[in-house]
């Protein structure tokens, strides 16, 4: 089984816990004898979404509808509880059937919905659910988020089960991460939890995957423990599916280490068991095992022999129609001969003459029955044989590009962390500047925009003193201290930006850090030359660069220094005048103040790439950020990302106004939840828009 077909069925078995198909069966019955088309309340709304619940994983369509009907009469009662729960079943369908946009939309509106009447056990439960959509995403990080949330909830609700379900929802993300030791301790975790509530088919998830990871990881010893464990479990609950499944995983464990005779024995109790159940899936995965071991015993008669009883099952209608028509040509057969029979028996006692020539015509229509049959066999066996070989190629096609597409993905996923590495720590930076918040939001797994923090070195201040010993040094402090910001966007965005975002970093560093120049338009300049030298940008003619801003507070002289390229900075000053204060309150407005949101200008020209002017000279403006004039001096640096997002009722960009707006607005909000009102504000825009641009905001409070 492959590794991604296991860590999708480590969240399916973890979370779903299916019941038994006529335990199901008997309970969608049960809920349906209680559904009464002519009353509309809450007892009706609440049926609906368990039936959508019992139908998801037997008819999906039933369980759209079902849902469907449930959000429309929960509205109709204006009954939040259940509009939550119905956009919860809705989502959950739409992700059984592969669309995990629909379904992050619907959970999004269940989870506004659960969030604003404070409903923690739809919260969580929706939370779960959308953890494990960015899981098969490849969204390690935001499946991570949600499963943890979860989590916590259930934690606090003492919901064991659940709590169990959380530990193995985390231990497929941990899996999927690299990180083993916390994936297998999370998984023990939730198997203490089952056991503990008498769970079964919880602790059969558990140790089924931890037999999956133990596999995966070539510690065969250990899976096949737990493998066999749950195969014990499954026999004692009369689950045969299950039983079926685990003795095809334990089969083909066996066959890695070569212990055949072990493997072939579960093959052969997974297929029998596969014919009682009459399950199509189970049937044509026991074939394939089959044939796996008769091809290592090199008996390759009985290995194409239960290949073709693969190929047959995978393709079922192909198998139906040759089948039947077998069948059809067995039948005319055996009715022609038996009628020849019947008239030889009638006509023996003829004239030997008449006898002989009556038996020449049989055989002849015989030999004729018999060549049409061997004829049309052949036929089908050979288009079989091509359809084997067809199918062979394609499979082997799909393995490589799945094999590339992991592959890709995985070394994208590393680069995000180094880019992530490069990136200053918040715990440097809040050492310098407490007040301050960074929302970045890449659009892929790497980013084109990133910031830049550094801090010069101060000077000591030292004092001469005459004593009786004579003159003595006495220090005094230090002086000189800058600090310097920048938010940089760079041409592009995923893997492309994400190399231009390290160029930018690298040398930034040796302008400020090694060559120790701290002026705002210098650090431009310099950075405008040495990118068109790293690029090659004189004999390639690329046009690669990037826009930004930076800024160097000076504390000694309390001033700031700014230079843009392209790109602006917003201010807001509050004056300190004696006796009054702006704070703010549910009726004060920012403008009612006397307050205004300053754009500080950049030069129009980017850093590097194409250039209409023959010399790029950037300019610095000098701001006063006294406290003993100002109150507080917020200002903010950003790219294009936010302002260029679409969404909306009308699906278009956010635009540079509202974006001016909305920082007017917050900025006299604290720097926390300044971002936060920024993250709502962006997500409520979106709305189910794909993000369009990597998103960078700072803001900064002195």
């Amino acid at each position: 089984m492959p590794l991604k077909t296991k860590i999708t069925f480590l969240f399916l078995f973890s979370f779903l816990l299916v019941l038994p198909l006529q335990a199901q069966k008997k309970a969608i019955d049960s809920l349906f004898n209680l559904l009464n088309d002519k009353k509309v309340d809450t007892f009706q709304v609440n049926l609906l979404v368990k039936l959508s619940g019992a139908y998801t994983y037997v008819n999906p369509e039933e369980a759209r509808k079902y849902a469907a009907q449930a959000l429309e009469m929960a509205k109709k009662i204006k009954y939040s509880k259940g509009i939550a729960n119905a956009y919860s079943s809705t989502g959950v369908v739409h992700s059984e059937q592969g669309n995990p946009g629909e379904a992050i939309k619907n959970y999004l509106q269940g989870l506004k919905i659960a969030e604003s009447i404070n409903n923690q056990r739809i919260v969580a439960k929706i939370s779960l659910n959308m953890g494990n959509v960015y899981s098969r995403l490849g969204d390690i990080m935001k499946a991570k988020e949600y499963a943890q949330r979860a989590l916590a909830i259930y934690q606090k609700l003492e919901d064991q089960n659940r709590i169990a379900t959380s530990y193995n929802n985390l231990g497929a993300i941990y899996q999927s991460m690299g990180n083993i030791d916390s994936a297998v301790l999370v998984y023990k975790t939730a198997q203490k939890v089952f056991e503990k509530n008498n769970n079964q088919y919880g602790v059969a998830s558990a140790l089924a995957n931890l037999g999956i990871i133990y596999e995966s990881i070539g510690d065969i010893s250990e899976a096949l423990k737990y493998q066999e464990a749950v195969v014990e479990i499954e026999q004692k609950m009369g689950n045969k599916n299950g039983v079926a499944f685990s003795s095809i995983s334990i089969g083909n464990t066996y066959l890695k280490v070569k212990k055949y005779a072990k493997a072939k024995a579960y093959f052969n109790k997974a297929l029998v068991l596969s014919r009682d159940i009459g399950s199509f899936e189970l049937l044509r995965d026991s074939y394939l095992s089959l044939y796996s071991y008769y091809r290592t015993q090199e008996d390759f008669e009985q290995a194409l022999d239960y290949y073709q009883l693969y190929v047959n099952y995978k393709d079922s209608i192909f198998n139906k129609n040759k089948s039947e028509q077998i069948a059809r040509m067995q039948t005319l057969y055996e009715t022609d001969k038996g009628k020849k029979d019947l008239e030889i028996e009638k006509t023996k006692n003829q004239a030997q003459k008449e006898e002989l020539r009556r038996r020449g015509i049989q055989n002849i229509a015989l030999i004729v029955g018999i060549l049409l049959i061997v004829g049309v066999v052949l036929y089908l066996y050979r288009n079989n044989l091509r359809k084997q070989k067809t199918n062979k190629i394609l499979e082997e096609q799909k393995r490589l590009i799945e094999d590339k597409n992991v592959r890709i993905t995985d070394s994208i996923n590393y680069a995000r962390r180094i880019q992530s590495a490069v990136l200053p720590l918040h715990e440097e930076i809040s050492k310098s500047i407490p007040e301050y918040f960074i929302l970045w939001k890449p659009r892929d797994i790497v980013s084109g925009d990133f910031y830049w923090f550094a801090k010069t070195q101060p000077k000591p201040i030292y004092e001469e003193k005459m004593t009786f010993d004579g003159v003595h040094r006495v220090f005094k402090g230090v002086k000189g201290e800058k600090i310097i910001l920048a938010a940089v966007d760079c041409t592009g965005h995923g893997v492309p930006g994400a190399f231009m975002s390290m160029i930018g970093s690298r040398l930034l560093n040796e302008i400020v850090n090694e060559q120790g120049v701290t002026e705002a338009d210098e650090i431009l300049n310099l950075l405008h030359d040495k990118v068109r030298v790293a690029l090659k940008q004189d004999e390639t003619q690329t046009h690669d660069g990037m826009d930004m801003s930076l800024v160097v507070i000076d504390k000694d002289k309390q001033i700031m220094q700014f230079a843009g390229a392209k790109n602006p900075l917003y201010m807001v000053q509050v004056p300190r005048i004696a006796g009054e204060k702006w704070h703010d309150s549910s009726s004060g407005k920012p403008e009612d103040s006397g307050l205004a949101l300053q754009t500080v200008k950049g030069d129009i020209m980017s850093i590097g790439g194409f250039q209409i002017f023959d010399e790029i000279k950037f300019k610095k403006t000098i701001i006063n950020i006294s406290p003993k004039k100002f109150e507080s001096t917020t200002f903010y640096m950003f790219s294009d990302g936010f302002q260029d997002q679409f969404g909306g009722i009308k699906g278009k960009k956010f635009m540079v106004k509202r974006f001016r707006k909305l920082l007017f607005e917050i900025n006299n909000k604290p720097i926390d939840r300044q971002k936060q009102l920024l993250e709502e504000t962006l997500n409520d825009w979106m709305d189910g828009h794909a993000q369009v641009d990597d998103i960078l905001v700072m803001g900064i409070r002195l």
